[in-house]
């Protein structure tokens, strides 16, 4: 035994030597070989560690008393495995300070120049324990602080992120706890999946946030990064789907195909400007327009409609207005056309006019009668 109080002991060959040769002090055991180290002063469980081998494992133990045999293991190394029993590995500097504390980064190992060239770097990877049989799965969890009240208040933490297969083989799950941005620096986020992109659980809502509208939606053989050829933009089951709701609206749809409303053989209908449905019968495989603001000017090899004080228009390339539902605040038909450019409207009162064509040509060719409204 070697006792040593307050002392250095140093392995040297000669003093002269201690300082520039190797040394080894060697503690071998027929069946384990173990260094204990004990703080006196400390109270019970605190400071009694031990280095130990036993069969291929160098273990680093703490026992709870003076018995060592209370040790329990807080790491050790077999082979090729590193295995911190318990407790948190904490990585940087700082733990349990006032100031900044200092974080570090765990990663595979870095090469340097000088090789072949051309050399893959070394993967990383984060693997969660393996159970046995249809026992859950282990999973992999992300935990993350959030800010506390000004002042000397500590965060608080919690599971934020998990990676989980729930019982799957096939489907990787990642749960939030919370609302979740994800969110690019610069560039694109891409979507690039093997099978289907499927929105849905809950009240589900696809929408811009309020300060960055959603600009573009395509769909159509061009742009088939975004949504491909025969690509769908739909639920998973008979029923509705929003794009955007009344605060936050889709600036530009582009198609550059059919659009279809409605499933084939099924209803649909189309409201610009309003929900608002006919007071008797809603009706299906329609358009309803309303009020706007009215174009005006030439388009283009183009030609609009829209609707103005409850009239439906439509405006020519041109720029030529002409009245599609022509009939003036007495019900009576006329034919109403306004050039935008010049100002010059023509106005002319068909249902009057042909009544006086009818009367001067001996009459029968207006029919006028009563239809049965459907209740």
């Amino acid at each position: 035994m070697l006792l040593v109080n307050g002392e250095v002991v140093t392995i040297a060959d000669s003093v002269a030597q201690q300082d520039d040769t190797s040394q080894t002090w060697e503690i071998s055991g027929q069946a384990t070989a173990e260094l204990r180290l004990t703080e006196r002063d400390q109270a019970d469980p605190a400071g009694r560690y031990r280095f130990r081998v036993s069969g291929d494992q160098l273990l680093i133990e703490r026992a709870a008393s003076a018995l060592w045999a209370t040790a329990t293991t807080l790491f050790s190394v077999d082979g090729n495995s590193y295995r911190f029993e318990n407790g948190a590995v904490i990585v940087g500097s700082g733990e349990g300070g006032v100031t900044v504390a200092t974080g570090n980064t765990v990663r595979g190992p870095d090469l340097v120049t000088g090789g072949a060239g051309d050399v893959a770097g070394a993967d990383l990877t984060i693997a969660a324990g393996l159970g046995t049989g249809t026992g859950d799965v282990g999973t992999i969890i992300f935990s993350l602080p959030i800010v506390a009240a000004s002042g000397d208040n500590i965060h608080t933490t919690a599971a934020r992120l998990t990676l989980d297969m729930i019982a799957s083989t096939s489907v990787l799950t990642m749960t939030a706890a919370q609302a979740m941005d994800i969110i690019t620096g610069a560039g694109d986020l891409t979507l690039n999946p093997a099978g289907d992109v499927l929105i849905g659980g809950g009240a589900t809502t696809i929408r811009p946030s309020s300060n960055v509208p959603l600009r573009f939606l395509r769909f159509d053989t061009t742009f088939g990064a975004e949504i491909t050829a025969g690509g769908h933009f739909a639920p998973a089951a008979n029923n509705g789907v929003d794009l955007g709701i009344s605060s936050r609206v889709w600036r530009v749809c582009y198609f550059g195909g059919p659009v279809n409303i409605g499933q084939v053989g099924s209803l649909g209908r189309i409201q610009l400007g309003a929900t608002t449905t006919h007071a008797t019968t809603t009706g299906h495989n329609l358009i309803s327009i309303f009020n706007g603001t009215a174009p005006v000017g030439t388009l283009a090899d183009g030609a609009s409609l829209y609707v103005a004080s409850g009239e439906m228009n439509v405006i020519d390339s041109g720029g030529n207005v002409t009245l599609l539902s022509p009939h003036d605040d007495d019900g009576l038909w006329v034919f109403h056309s306004k050039d935008t450019k010049t100002g010059r409207v023509l106005h002319v009162h068909m249902e009057k006019l042909m009544r006086r064509l009818d009367e001067l040509l001996g009459g029968g060719f207006i029919e006028e009668f009563i239809e049965e409204i459907a209740a």
